[in-house]
């Protein structure tokens, strides 16, 4: 399990630092450092720790309290920004030791306000660097645990909100966009528009109608809606990254939907529009997608006809569809028309 928590009562954790002093000379003897630990000067941040190592989980003296923990999570967050270290190394270098911040948080049993700030700045960091994650095909990516990672931290999340009853007093911008996300994350499911309204006190009304509004068009099949509302969003807006799971699936129900209304032979769609329906800011963006999706551009490029396009294969449900895989790793916010 990614988390162990002891039915007992809570422990009340005595470390002030972001990684135990005897954590740091067990892993310095063992040599387990991480790459950034051992090259590139990073401090050492207390890792992950399964329930059957050598380290004692239930030990006070190794449990980071609450305002050790939210130090741990800005250093993790300040390390992860720092473009000149390779991606692959502080993507996982962050993703483990937020996993040992959710295990101490278990483990403690944090609670209020320190609590939920906590799970929003792991939320933002899990949502925006799924993105990034993907469009850098990083190999220290593993989609299962993110997803259970999201999975994880949205639901305490949630439960600390349901049981603290000040949270919807004064919310601050990442309260609201992390509500944002968590319906968005469920747009799948019918009750996500529920969801919004549940949240909408704590989002506000301006953005509950933009969540609103996305879920309604995404659920609808309304690809030229949603790219609008999207392209709305402001550029440091955490919705843009939990949107992104939502776009290749959207933009190949939108070419099924294109094959089956113009599917008359002879028929003509031009590019431009395509790429406008689609969300694209430009035809090359669109020409890149359609390839990955099997759709042939016919003359010199500038036009597609719908009557070949292989429907069965655009109406694929199954995430696992090396297309929609494909189309998620390929996706770059700057091909959308976000901001333009």
């Amino acid at each position: 399990a990614e988390m162990t928590a002891s039915k007992s009562e809570a422990i009340a954790p005595r470390c002030g630092e972001i990684c135990p002093d005897y954590e740091i000379q067990y892993r310095i003897e063992k040599a387990l450092l991480h790459p950034l630990e051992k090259d590139y000067g990073v401090q050492f941040v207390k890792a992950y720790t399964r329930s059957a190592a050598t380290l004692h989980l239930g030990n006070p003296d190794l449990l980071r309290t609450p305002e050790a923990l939210l130090r741990s999570v800005d250093y993790l967050l300040e390390v992860y920004d720092r473009e000149e270290l390779p991606f692959g190394l502080r993507f996982s270098f962050a993703e483990d030791r937020m996993r040992a911040v959710r295990q101490d948080s278990t483990i403690t049993r944090i609670s209020g306000e320190i609590a939920l700030i906590i799970f929003e700045k792991q939320i933002s960091f899990i949502i925006r660097s799924e993105y990034r994650a993907r469009f850098e095909r990083s190999r220290a990516f593993e989609a299962q645990l993110h997803a259970t990672a999201t999975e994880e931290c949205f639901q305490k999340w949630s439960q600390l909100l349901a049981d603290y009853g000040q949270a919807n007093m004064n919310p601050s911008k990442l309260r609201r966009e992390v509500a944002a996300a968590h319906c968005l994350k469920r747009a799948e499911a019918p009750e996500s528009l529920l969801m919004a309204f549940e949240y909408r006190s704590i989002m506000g009304q301006d953005l509950f109608k933009t969540v609103f509004d996305l879920l309604l068009t995404y659920r609808e099949g309304n690809s030229y809606g949603f790219f609008s509302l999207l392209s709305s969003l402001p550029a440091s807006s955490l919705l843009r990254p939990a949107c992104c799971p939502l776009v290749p699936p959207l933009r190949l129900t939108a070419l099924a939907t294109m094959a089956k209304a113009f599917k008359a032979p002879g028929i003509k769609l031009p590019l431009d529009v395509i790429s406008a329906w689609l969300g694209f800011s430009s035809v090359v963006d669109a020409r890149r997608c359609l390839a990955v999706a099997g759709v042939v551009v016919e003359g010199d490029g500038d036009y597609v006809l719908p009557a070949k396009m292989d429907v069965q294969r655009l109406t694929s449900t199954d995430r696992s569809e090396p297309v929609l895989i494909e189309l998620e790793c390929s996706l770059s916010l700057d091909s959308l028309t976000l901001g333009s």
